[in-house]
């Protein structure tokens, strides 16, 4: 008997709110199972063999159908999804992506071929200036002094506990028992480790949310007062230039 499946990504934090919709449209399309890679980037699902793609690989047999929401979520890597969509359609799967209601189901159709090529640069393409834009944006910041990479975990209040805990004697281990927080990986709140609870008590630990949050809204107004200024002296700049050619 046939099988539809569905296969859902997320590669970032703003589009992991993304994956309940990806989720109720496969449903809603007939999908009996649903494969979910969260936080797993479109240039590397594909090539990866560790990854909730490759187990949806395994699973499927001629005859079955596998539905996406999107190329884009398929893949960004437009020489991974050509070879992935036609790797399936030669197995005798059919793949269907809801954007666009398109469907590949025979490897000699000329038009079937065109738009997946075209699909998969398309992607690709958009993939490399997402890239590029984030690369600027990072030496940007940078260049403000902001704090990047991942955000604190303890907070202002976190330490104060852990502090106090350790005034009343406890050891590394009960006080990394007793503070928890929140975990994106398991999501839900989770006990720290022992060498958090560590630095914090020698004084290492370096920046609490609060903190971190500080410098960086700090480092945002120097970069948007920076900006302001330029604009005014371009503003400045095309202004004479308007009266020098009225003059």
């Amino acid at each position: 008997m046939a099988n539809t499946y569905g296969y859902i990504r997320a590669s970032t934090e703003e589009q992991r709110g993304t994956l309940i919709t990806q989720r109720d449209a496969l449903v809603e399309a007939g999908c009996q199972r649903i494969f979910v890679d969260d936080d797993e980037s479109g240039k590397t699902n594909i090539a990866k063999t560790d990854t909730e793609w490759h187990e949806l690989l395994a699973l499927v047999e001629a005859g079955d159908k596998v539905i996406v929401n999107s190329h884009s979520r398929l893949g960004r890597k437009n020489h991974h999804v050509v070879y992935a969509v036609g790797t399936l359609v030669e197995s005798g799967i059919t793949v269907h992506v809801l954007e666009g209601g398109i469907t590949y189901d025979d490897p000699d159709n000329l038009t079937q071929l065109i738009m997946l090529n075209m699909r998969a640069v398309t992607d690709h393409n958009e993939g490399v200036e997402i890239s590029k834009r984030t690369k600027t944006s990072l030496t940007l910041r940078q260049k403000y002094g902001f704090k990047l990479g991942q955000k604190p975990k303890l907070s202002n209040s976190h330490v104060a506990y852990i502090l106090a805990l350790r005034e009343e004697g406890l050891g590394f281990h009960s006080i990394a028992n007793a503070v928890r927080v929140y975990s994106k990986k398991y999501g839900r709140e989770r006990p720290i480790s022992s060498t958090t609870v560590q630095k914090v008590i020698n004084g290492t630990y370096g920046m609490t949310v609060e903190e971190w949050q500080d410098h960086n809204d700090r480092a945002r107004a120097e970069m948007i007062k920076a900006a302001e200024a330029v604009r005014r002296v371009r503003s400045k700049a095309k202004a004479q230039d308007r009266e020098a050619a009225d003059a």
